[in-house]
C-alpha cells in the first residue's frame, strides 16, 4: 500500500468538528461573580 498525495492525506487525518460562535450571543449571565441585579434576575428566569 502506498499512501501518497490526498488518500494518504485524509488516511491519516482525523477530522473534527468546529463551532464557531459569536462573542456577540454570548451572555454575560453565565460567568460568575454575580452582582445582585443578576442573581434577582437569574431568580426570576430560574422561577
Amino acid at each position: 500500500m502506498h499512501f501518497h498525495g490526498v488518500y494518504g492525506f485524509e488516511t491519516f487525518s482525523h477530522k473534527k468538528s468546529v463551532l464557531i460562535q459569536s462573542p456577540k450571543t454570548d451572555m454575560r449571565i453565565r460567568y460568575s461573580p454575580y452582582t445582585d441585579k443578576m442573581l434577582s434576575l437569574l431568580k426570576k428566569i430560574m422561577r
